[in-house]
């Protein structure tokens, strides 16, 4: 069973911090820092609802989680946050 966000765009601001601390890891790869950069401009855009937004960021994160060269502690980050985006509801 899946939680849902009491607040969504509080979900999305949780998952943009966590996403953002990644970016300035020096040890994430490159690969997947443009993933997450494009997750992070997915959360960011004001024209879409929190739920679309969300979804884009989870569809382009889950990819990482099956690279290779993904650290084994930063797949388990990624997909915390994936859990996170998962929990805002539809029409929010």
């Amino acid at each position: 069973m899946a939680l849902i966000a009491d607040d969504p765009q509080e979900a999305i601001n949780s998952a943009l911090s966590v996403l953002e601390k990644m970016m300035n890891d020096r040890d994430v790869p490159r690969n997947v820092k443009e993933v997450i950069a494009k997750a992070i401009e997915y959360l960011k855009r004001e024209d879409r609802d929190y739920h679309m937004r969300a979804s884009a960021a989870a569809d382009a994160l889950n990819e990482i989680t099956e690279k290779q060269n993904v650290p084994r502690y930063l797949r388990q980050r990624i997909r915390q946050v994936i859990v996170m985006l998962e929990s805002v509801p539809p029409g929010s």
